[in-house]
């Protein structure tokens, strides 16, 4: 997989980990929910990290019926998308 293998020269590339957890979060066959959910929280645990990353983390905790944590990772998704768009002038 082309994510696999930009993560063996950056294996902390946020970007890179958020892209590979979608990839698995949306397959969800075997053991993908759990890959995914190892990669958002390495993504989120950056600075770096897109948030679409958090979002993701939610939307993996609601499916999970962990309500508490799908709350505060949307929570940090609103405020850093909020902040994205004002950093771009919006």
């Amino acid at each position: 997989m082309l994510f696999d293998r930009m993560l063996q020269r950056r294996p902390d590339d946020a970007e890179v980990l958020y892209g590979r957890a979608e990839v698995f979060r949306l397959r969800d066959e075997g053991s993908d929910a759990a890959r995914a959910l190892a990669d958002l929280q390495q993504a989120v645990a950056t600075p770096r990290a897109p948030a679409e990353a958090h979002r993701a983390l939610g939307l993996l905790h609601r499916q999970r019926k962990d309500s508490a944590a799908a709350v505060q990772s949307f929570e940090k998704y609103g405020a850093r998308a909020r902040g994205a768009r004002c950093r771009a002038g919006a």
